[in-house]
């Protein structure tokens, strides 16, 4: 059944779709990735928005917003598979106001990398390295971060310095 962007409703995220949210981590990645524990935990320190089809929750986004230069950073942002690509992800994108918007992705997570090159984001330096060239020290910009994630995975940095 295609989906339109028309048929989400994003609205804040209560109580009762913490067990959905679990449901949906487990449906993406195979496992508990979350637990009810690191979840409120999480929404705790997180404002949490909840996509809904067909009175539905499909998918949720999570995230902070930094007070000093009043932009978003995107804790978690995860999409029933089934809904992928048919614009419930892009319906919780849209709902985010306060620029820059960044999110931290794993290294191998291609497809998602390209879902938010699509959209407008760019992966940005996370560092700058002090490195010697010609007999001299340049700094030079580097874009992975080793580990960046509690499991060992490397981390790039994408963000979105305007609405599209």
């Amino acid at each position: 059944m295609q989906k339109t962007t028309t048929g989400y409703h994003v609205r804040n995220c209560g109580r009762k779709d913490h067990t959905t949210i679990l449901k949906i981590d487990e449906e993406c990645f195979g496992y508990r990735h979350l637990n009810a524990s690191d979840l409120d935990d999480l929404l705790k320190r997180c404002y949490c928005l909840v996509v809904v089809f067909d009175g539905l929750v499909v998918g949720y986004l999570m995230y902070e917003k930094n007070r000093n230069d009043k932009s978003t950073i995107i804790c978690r942002w995860v999409v029933s598979p089934q809904y992928r690509n048919e614009g419930a992800g892009a319906s919780l994108l849209n709902k985010l106001t306060d620029f820059p918007i960044r999110i931290k992705v794993r290294e191998n997570a291609v497809t998602f990398q390209i879902f938010l090159k699509n959209r407008g984001f760019l992966c940005v330096p996370i560092g700058h390295r002090k490195i010697r060239q010609d007999n001299s020290v340049v700094q030079k910009p580097y874009y992975i971060e080793e580990r960046g994630f509690e499991n060992g995975d490397n981390a790039m940095l994408f963000e979105l310095s305007y609405n599209p």
